[in-house]
């Protein structure tokens, strides 16, 4: 149990890739709201379980909405599955 709570923190921790942007740069068509990547890796629960997969991904989904960001969701259907996921999108992120 202690080890799905640390990955569901260490998921909701990198939920980020980037800074954020402000409100205001968005609202205004900024380039920063448009360059920014919102990154999320669920635990093994996925995106749809009524907990906080799912609030985050909701919450990712209205910043694209609201903000103009660009947003990476990806769901784990194990716990192996988490870390290699993780990996992964650091890797793709960081080029």
């Amino acid at each position: 149990m202690r080890v799905a709570s640390l990955a569901a923190i260490a998921a909701l921790a990198i939920a980020g890739c980037a800074s954020a942007p402000t409100k205001t740069a968005a609202k205004a068509g900024g380039s920063a709201a448009a360059s920014f990547k919102g990154c999320m890796v669920s635990d093994a629960g996925g995106f749809e379980d009524k907990s906080f997969n799912q609030s985050g991904a909701e919450g990712l989904d209205k910043a694209k909405k609201d903000l103009g960001i660009k947003e990476v969701k990806v769901e784990s259907t194990a716990s192996t599955d988490f870390t290699p996921n993780i990996d992964s999108l650091v890797q793709q992120t960081a080029t």
